[in-house]
């Protein structure tokens, strides 16, 4: 169980890094978005 549980937490954590990392371009896209947008007003 122990061997079990310590492959899984892994995997969870992976997985929770990966959606961090999809997560940040989108938020750096949309900020690069509004300066471009305040600058061109």
């Amino acid at each position: 169980e122990l061997n079990e549980r310590s492959t899984q937490a892994p995997e969870s954590e992976r997985n929770s890094l990966a959606s961090v990392k999809r997560g940040q371009p989108q938020r750096e896209r949309r900020k690069s978005e509004r300066e471009s947008g305040e600058l061109t007003l």
